[in-house]
């Protein structure tokens, strides 16, 4: 299950975030090891959270926040949530 906010936020559906290739397209190329170690350790049973860059269906960088962890009720699944750490129009001063 993946909320209707993943679609808000980074332009990509619901469906295509959870198709094998989703992920690939989401995460940014330079962070896909630190999400995947996230994810891995989230699945060993230890609650992860973690920040890391995303791309947009139109290609713009954002970084979110994911806190993931396996479900209580199905320990097959990951509950967790994302929230938008900075958006596209943020800039570093």
């Amino acid at each position: 299950w993946i909320s209707g906010y993943i679609t808000e936020l980074t332009g990509y559906s619901k469906e295509e975030c959870l198709d094998k290739e989703g992920w690939n397209n989401l995460i940014h190329p330079d962070d896909r090891s630190k999400a995947m170690d996230h994810l891995k350790k989230a699945q060993s049973g230890r609650s992860s959270c973690e920040s890391f860059r995303c791309l947009t269906k139109s290609r713009e960088e954002i970084l979110i926040t994911d806190y993931a962890k396996l479900s209580d009720e199905n320990p097959d699944q990951i509950r967790g949530s994302i929230t938008l750490t900075r958006s596209p129009e943020t800039t570093d001063s």
